[in-house]
Formats: structure tokens, C-alpha cells, sequence
């Protein structure tokens, strides 16, 4: 069977804004490997109540929306293949 592996850019080009914005409201609760790591941009985010939270994210531009959601994906996958 053939792999059809993606590059993470392209897979996060695949994913619609809205799909991006979903996830980051759900890691903007709490980091899904618990602690998160120094620096992380969502940190500051998750001292906010809930519904903060979301008007934040909602608010942010479809490029900042991106960016965000890559470099959480970027951290969980890197973090995950070190366990």
C-alpha cells in the first residue's frame, strides 16, 4: 500500500479557517500534553475566561488564525514524537 504522507504546510492549507479557529477555542482551554512549553502564544490566552478566549480567537484574522494553529500543531507533533 502506498503512503500518502503531507507536509504539515500543506496539510494546514487543506484545513479551512473555521476548522483551525475550532481547535485553537478547544487548546485554548488547556494544552492537550499538559504543561505547556515556555513561550507557547497560547499561554497568556488561557488565563482569560472562557468566553474571552473565543472572542479573541474569533477575532483574529484568517492569516493569524494559520499561523497559530501551525505553530500548536507544530509543538504537539514535535513534542509528541519525543516521548
Amino acid at each position: 500500500m502506498k503512503s500518502h504522507k503531507m507536509g504539515l504546510k500543506a496539510w494546514l492549507g487543506s484545513k479551512s479557517p473555521e476548522f483551525a479557529r475550532i481547535i485553537l477555542v478547544g487548546v485554548s482551554v488547556e494544552c492537550p500534553l499538559g504543561d505547556c512549553t515556555e513561550g507557547c502564544p497560547l499561554a497568556e490566552v488561557r488565563t482569560k475566561p472562557l468566553e474571552v478566549r473565543k472572542e479573541m480567537i474569533n477575532s483574529m484574522s484568517e492569516e493569524d488564525i494559520r499561523q497559530l494553529y501551525a505553530t500548536h500543531y507544530g509543538c504537539l507533533k514535535n513534542r509528541d514524537s519525543e516521548e
